[in-house]
């Protein structure tokens, strides 16, 4: 019987286009003929675009398609920040930035630490400090939430860190830069404010979260 490589290479790209990225992979370390077949941007093309929104668009516009969808799925998947599981955990109402921190009681509302934190955290554990705090109010948002949850991390900071007296602010603002729809940050990014990190009395104080936000919006993307 003839070769798959024998195959007209129309027929070639009919049968690869029904495999994904790992047989592909497969496919490319048979051979060199291989190789060149498996990695046309023809095949990865439509993996790319199963990507998520913010990376379906590669632009390193002269990277090959199958080495720009690997690297991509390795940092989003594989690697230890695991960020768009950790993004998807957080929209479906869990707590992965916090869980990362200490244990998450989600029924009652309370987060206890597993060791001394720092006061640098990332955006996504200051929402969820947020959100657990709204979780003991009966689940609203509203500003007795940014208090609560300033409080914590103002209990947090060393003796020698002074917390700001409008941290609640700051938390607020760090909210609404992450969740669109609660004010001014409306239309920066949800998905890609909550790696961000900021001090209590430093970065986040200082700077202000509005540069951050028309970052996150301008250079990541809504």
């Amino acid at each position: 019987p003839p070769t798959l490589l024998s195959l007209s290479t129309d027929a070639v790209f009919a049968i690869l286009d029904f495999v994904g990225g790992a047989d592909l992979c497969s496919c490319a370390r048979v051979s060199r003929a291989f190789e060149l077949v498996a990695h046309d941007d023809l095949l990865w093309l439509p993996i790319v675009d199963r990507l998520p929104a913010r990376w379906s668009r590669p632009l390193r516009l002269k990277e090959p398609r199958w080495r720009y969808a690997l690297r991509v799925r390795a940092g989003l998947y594989l690697e230890a920040d695991r960020a768009w599981q950790k993004l998807l955990d957080h929209r479906s109402g869990r707590y992965p930035f916090l869980a990362e921190l200490g244990a998450v009681h989600a029924d009652r509302g309370e987060f206890v630490p597993d060791r001394r934190l720092s006061s640098r955290l990332k955006y996504g554990a200051v929402c969820e400090l947020v959100q657990l705090a709204a979780a003991r109010d009966g689940g609203a948002i509203s500003h007795r939430s940014y208090r609560a949850a300033a409080e914590e991390m103002g209990s947090w900071a060393s003796e020698k860190t002074a917390t700001p007296p409008d941290l609640h602010m700051v938390v607020r603002e760090i909210y609404k830069t992450c969740h669109p729809g609660f004010g001014a940050a409306a239309g920066a990014s949800s998905s890609w404010g909550m790696g961000e990190t900021g001090t209590i009395a430093g970065v986040v104080a200082r700077k202000g979260v509005a540069g951050r936000a028309r970052r996150a919006s301008g250079d990541l993307g809504s």
